[in-house]
Protein backbone atom coordinates (compact mmCIF):
# COMPACT_ATOMS: atom_id res chain seq x y z
CA UNK A 1 0.00 0.00 0.00
CA UNK A 2 1.52 3.17 -0.88
CA UNK A 3 1.85 5.65 1.63
CA UNK A 4 2.01 9.77 1.24
CA UNK A 5 1.82 12.77 2.55
CA UNK A 6 0.92 16.22 1.49
CA UNK A 7 0.32 19.65 3.30
CA UNK A 8 -1.11 23.14 3.14
CA UNK A 9 1.36 25.49 4.67
CA UNK A 10 0.10 29.31 5.39
CA UNK A 11 1.49 32.56 5.35
CA UNK A 12 0.98 33.27 9.32
CA UNK A 13 -1.51 36.35 8.05
CA UNK A 14 -3.83 33.26 6.52
CA UNK A 15 -3.89 35.52 3.51
CA UNK A 16 -1.60 33.17 1.93
CA UNK A 17 -0.71 29.27 0.58
CA UNK A 18 1.74 27.39 -1.03
CA UNK A 19 0.86 25.32 -4.25
CA UNK A 20 2.66 23.63 -6.48
CA UNK A 21 1.50 23.64 -10.50
CA UNK A 22 1.67 19.59 -11.12
CA UNK A 23 3.24 17.95 -13.91
CA UNK A 24 2.43 14.26 -13.03
CA UNK A 25 1.09 12.26 -12.21
CA UNK A 26 -1.03 12.34 -15.33
CA UNK A 27 -4.42 13.05 -13.90
CA UNK A 28 -2.81 16.06 -11.59
CA UNK A 29 -0.80 17.90 -14.52
CA UNK A 30 -1.63 21.44 -14.71
CA UNK A 31 -3.60 21.14 -12.04
CA UNK A 32 -2.40 23.25 -8.73
CA UNK A 33 -2.17 20.70 -5.50
CA UNK A 34 -0.63 20.89 -1.74
CA UNK A 35 3.31 19.85 -1.64
CA UNK A 36 3.54 16.35 -1.13
CA UNK A 37 4.47 12.48 -1.76
CA UNK A 38 5.24 9.52 -0.97
CA UNK A 39 6.54 7.95 2.90
CA UNK A 40 10.14 6.58 2.26
CA UNK A 41 10.76 3.23 4.25
CA UNK A 42 13.15 4.86 6.79
CA UNK A 43 10.44 7.69 8.08
CA UNK A 44 7.76 8.78 9.55
CA UNK A 45 4.72 10.33 8.33
CA UNK A 46 5.85 13.88 9.45
CA UNK A 47 9.41 13.57 8.64
CA UNK A 48 8.41 12.62 4.98
CA UNK A 49 6.05 15.94 5.21
CA UNK A 50 9.44 17.81 6.27
CA UNK A 51 11.64 16.28 3.88
CA UNK A 52 8.53 16.83 0.87
CA UNK A 53 8.64 20.35 1.88
CA UNK A 54 11.96 21.18 1.79
CA UNK A 55 12.97 19.04 -1.29
CA UNK A 56 9.73 20.92 -3.41
CA UNK A 57 9.59 24.25 -1.96
CA UNK A 58 13.51 24.91 -0.43
CA UNK A 59 12.35 25.57 3.08
CA UNK A 60 12.90 24.08 5.97
CA UNK A 61 9.64 24.07 7.90
CA UNK A 62 10.75 22.25 11.66
CA UNK A 63 8.63 18.99 12.59
CA UNK A 64 7.09 20.06 15.48
CA UNK A 65 5.39 23.48 13.16
CA UNK A 66 3.25 20.98 10.96
CA UNK A 67 0.11 20.07 12.30
CA UNK A 68 -1.47 16.86 11.82
CA UNK A 69 -4.71 16.91 10.16
CA UNK A 70 -6.65 13.30 9.48
CA UNK A 71 -5.85 10.64 7.36
CA UNK A 72 -7.19 9.03 4.21
CA UNK A 73 -7.56 5.83 2.66
CA UNK A 74 -9.05 3.38 0.94
CA UNK A 75 -7.89 0.24 2.82
CA UNK A 76 -6.38 -1.50 -0.26
CA UNK A 77 -3.75 1.32 -2.48
CA UNK A 78 -3.00 3.96 -0.43
CA UNK A 79 -2.88 5.97 3.16
CA UNK A 80 -2.68 9.86 2.57
CA UNK A 81 -1.53 11.47 6.05
CA UNK A 82 -3.10 15.64 5.73
CA UNK A 83 -0.92 18.03 7.25
CA UNK A 84 -1.00 21.89 7.85
CA UNK A 85 1.13 24.50 9.10
CA UNK A 86 1.60 28.28 9.17
CA UNK A 87 4.55 29.86 8.24
CA UNK A 88 6.34 33.24 9.81
CA UNK A 89 7.73 35.56 7.39
CA UNK A 90 11.24 34.45 7.31
CA UNK A 91 10.13 30.75 6.26
CA UNK A 92 7.27 32.04 4.03
CA UNK A 93 10.49 34.30 1.98
CA UNK A 94 12.59 30.73 1.65
CA UNK A 95 9.77 29.24 -0.13
CA UNK A 96 10.32 29.23 -3.85
CA UNK A 97 10.33 26.71 -6.67
CA UNK A 98 12.82 23.91 -6.00
CA UNK A 99 12.13 21.59 -8.85
CA UNK A 100 10.52 21.13 -12.51
CA UNK A 101 7.03 21.71 -10.52
CA UNK A 102 6.49 25.39 -10.41
CA UNK A 103 5.61 26.54 -6.98
CA UNK A 104 3.42 29.76 -5.91
CA UNK A 105 2.23 31.29 -3.33
CA UNK A 106 -1.33 32.36 -3.62
CA UNK A 107 -3.68 34.65 -2.22
CA UNK A 108 -6.63 32.82 -0.78
CA UNK A 109 -9.16 35.66 -1.76
CA UNK A 110 -7.99 34.47 -5.71
CA UNK A 111 -7.91 31.46 -5.79
CA UNK A 112 -10.92 30.08 -8.04
CA UNK A 113 -14.16 28.67 -6.62
CA UNK A 114 -15.20 25.03 -7.78
CA UNK A 115 -17.62 26.20 -10.00
CA UNK A 116 -14.77 28.32 -12.02
CA UNK A 117 -12.62 25.45 -12.59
Amino acid sequence: MKHMVIGSAFHESLESVVMIKKNRPDFLAGLFNFVGGHVESNETSPEAMVREFKEETSADVPLQAWIYIGTKTDNKTYILDYYTCYLHQELWSQVKTNTDESISKLKLVELPHKDEM
